[in-house]
This record gives C-alpha cells, structure tokens and sequence, in this order.
C-alpha cells in the first residue's frame, strides 16, 4: 500500500474509533480513559469482558496493529486473539476472541483498500 494523503487519514479515522479510548485522540489530546492514565481499574470494552474471567490475558492487551515499511511495501501484521487464546488455556473467551480478530481484520482491510 502506498502511503498517500488518503490512506493517512483513514488511518485517523480507525484511530479515533478503535484506539482512542486508551490511547488519546489523535490530535495528541490525553484520553479520559482510567486504563490511558495508568489506573487499576477495568478497561474498557472487550477487554473487561476477558480480565473480568482471566487476567493473565492482560499479558496480551492491548491488541495491536503493526504498520510497517519492508522491500519497499507498507505492511500490515497483528497476532489473531483466538490463537493468543490458546496459550491461556481460556476455552470460555473463544466468543470475545472472536470479535475482537473480526475487528481487528476490519480495521485491517478497510487501511488496506
């Protein structure tokens, strides 16, 4: 993919809906979030869902999207929630996994396109 005026702003239009709530808006403003600030309190969404069963899944959060250059192509990679899963012997998640790989491979093919 090459990196174009366009693909930079989808990119901050993903942001601000998947990523801001921990990580702050794009503009640089801090996040309201508790877990932003570094608070031992329930993050949010999906994750709540999984630490509120397991929380040595915390091990793996937050899930991540790698964007980098390679051989002169921009490359996209994240590790799929439902093979992490496996390692934390979690059975009972296999539905949030699930979700969460769907969101994740949304984000994904709408950066890509």
């Amino acid at each position: 993919m090459a990196l174009t005026e366009q693909n930079l702003f989808v990119g901050v239009r993903l942001f601000a809906q998947n990523c801001a709530v921990c990580y702050g808006s794009a503009k640089g403003a801090a996040s309201s979030s508790p877990i932003a600030k570094g608070l031992y309190q329930k993050p949010p969404q999906q994750a709540r869902k999984v630490l509120d069963q397991n929380m040595s899944v915390s091990t793996a959060l937050p899930c991540r999207i790698s964007i980098y250059a390679e051989g002169g192509k921009t490359i996209l990679a994240a590790l799929k929630p439902t093979v992490l899963l496996a390692m934390f012997n979690a059975l009972q998640l296999e539905g949030v996994a699930q979700e969460v790989e769907a969101t994740i491979v949304k984000i994904m093919k709408e950066t890509a396109s």
